[in-house]
C-alpha cells in the first residue's frame, strides 16, 4: 500500500516516474534504492548547472577582485 501511494504522488513526466513505471519495484527497498539513484542524479544536475551559471556570471568575477 505504501508503495503504491508513493509511486502515485511521483511528478508527471519525471524520469524517475518513468523509471518505476518500466521497472515496477516489486518491494518499498527497491523502490528506495531506485529513489537513491535519481537523488544522487538530481543533485549532481543541480551543482553542475550552478557551476555552469557562476561561469557566465560577470558579476560574480568582479565580486571576487573589487579593488
Amino acid at each position: 500500500m505504501k508503495k503504491h501511494l508513493i509511486e502515485k504522488s511521483l511528478r508527471p513526466r519525471t524520469n524517475i516516474k518513468k523509471e518505476v513505471q518500466l521497472d515496477q519495484p516489486k518491494t518499498i527497498n527497491e523502490f528506495l534504492r531506485i529513489a537513491k539513484i535519481y537523488i544522487r542524479y538530481e543533485g549532481q544536475l543541480y551543482t553542475d548547472n550552478l557551476k555552469k551559471a557562476r561561469k557566465k556570471d560577470p558579476q560574480s568575477e568582479s565580486s571576487k577582485n573589487p579593488f
